[in-house]
């Protein structure tokens, strides 16, 4: 017998790292927004770490993206098998 749900776990699983991944990216932005003001009122120090905190959360992005698309391959996987 086989079970249809309308909405699979592994899907929703890539949804919900897609937008955590969403929310960094805009994160990612407003930082290096934030870096920029910050380097030209001379505050490089500050502006260095806050382009720090800005590469972190961008390799997060990315994992979490990479996260979302194996969760949908792993559920259009399941979907094709036989």
């Amino acid at each position: 017998m086989i079970l249809i749900t309308s909405e699979p776990e592994a899907t929703m699983r890539g949804h919900a790292l897609a937008l955590w991944a969403a929310a960094r990216e805009r994160a990612v932005d407003e930082l290096a927004i934030r870096a920029a003001r910050l380097s030209g009122e001379g505050r490089k120090d500050e502006a260095a770490g806050v382009r720090a905190a800005a590469r972190v959360l961008r390799l997060r992005a990315l994992h979490e993206r990479a996260q979302a698309a194996a969760c949908w391959a792993e559920e259009a996987l399941r979907a094709c098998a036989p």
